[in-house]
């Protein structure tokens, strides 16, 4: 997770093909309310595409930070103190092979109280 989360963070695109199986699928959820990929991103290089540009339009304050959601490895993007995406990976022989985001905002708003300003989940 940390060297996912730094590799995304410096838009090290080698680092995260080299964290991602080949045929990675990422899904995302925007509930209709915000903007969303309409369908799965299919492919390492997809994907990491897809995550360097949500990375190029985050605000300046904005920070992902580890987090366990369902009991299970996550990510959280804050920005301005609010949770606006949840990362969910699935993961096999070293590899994430499904990274499911989370940006309808009535699935996050319960969210919030995991994330103090400052702190780490």
């Amino acid at each position: 997770m940390q060297r996912f989360l730094a590799a995304a963070g410096d838009g090290d695109i080698d680092g995260l093909l080299e964290l991602l199986a080949p045929g990675a699928v990422l899904t995302v959820d925007g509930g209709g309310l915000v903007t969303a990929a309409r369908r799965p991103i299919l492919g390492a290089e997809a994907v990491v595409r897809f995550l360097l540009g949500l990375r190029r339009t985050r605000g300046r304050d904005a920070r992902v930070v580890p987090a366990v959601l369902n009991g299970e490895l996550a990510a959280l993007a804050v920005e301005d103190g609010a949770v606006t995406a949840a990362f969910q990976f699935a993961v096999a022989a070293g590899a994430v092979e499904e990274l499911y985001v989370v940006r309808n905002p009535h699935k996050l708003a319960r969210l919030g109280g995991l994330v103090q300003p400052g702190t780490t989940p």
